[in-house]
């Protein structure tokens, strides 16, 4: 690829989170779309974390941690990005549900708050100008993306289990139909993998 095509894709994948980032700032809501430049570094930085394919569901504009950063909390149909920006310098990191120990949400006098908990670290977005229901409707997101890794882990496991099952039957099988296994053997070894 020569430096034209390099300066072509550079460009490209720029214009494609600048879209991001502007699909983001769609997404803000109440007092945070009165001013979307305070949070325009944090909407950049978790813009560009952002897959092609990966959906948002929510957007959430406060600061994170207590440390003046304007943060974006982004939940998406994969996992919870926050994009932040202190002094102009702008970070990001991800969580997918599956690593969300606990979610918890509410409204102070400062305004509404999200914190998410994974081991002894708790990551928070706070002062947000979003109402308490908003704060809210994100929390209970993120516990039904939760439930769904979770049915799906439930559901992987049955299924390696019954291949599992099937695995010793077929083996059973091949050592009946070898001589190894008689015919009272092989049905005892039949009842025990199928739980009869």
């Amino acid at each position: 690829m020569g430096f034209k095509d390099k300066l072509k894709a550079g460009m490209a994948a720029d214009k494609a989170r600048a879209d991001r980032g502007k699909e983001l700032q769609a997404m803000f809501t109440g007092a945070e779309k009165l001013n979307p430049i305070k949070y325009q570094f944090a909407q950049q930085a978790a813009a560009r974390v952002l897959e092609d394919d990966e959906e948002v569901l929510r957007v959430f504009a406060g600061e994170y941690d207590a440390e003046d950063a304007n943060a974006i909390l982004c939940v998406t149909d994969r996992r919870v990005i926050i994009g932040w920006s202190k002094k102009g310098a702008p970070g990001s990191m991800t969580m997918r549900y599956e690593n969300i120990d606990e979610v918890h949400s509410g409204y102070n006098y400062k305004g509404a708050w999200i914190t998410l908990q994974h081991g002894s670290h708790a990551y928070k977005v706070e002062k947000s100008m979003s109402n308490e229901n908003k704060a809210l409707d994100i929390e209970k997101i993120i516990r039904a993306k939760q439930e769904e890794f979770q049915a799906g882990r439930a559901s992987a496991t049955t299924v390696v289990q019954q291949s599992s099952s099937m695995d010793e039957l077929a083996k059973a099988a091949e050592l009946h139909k070898a001589g190894v296994l008689n015919d009272e053997e092989f049905a005892a070894m039949k009842a025990k993998v199928l739980g009869l």
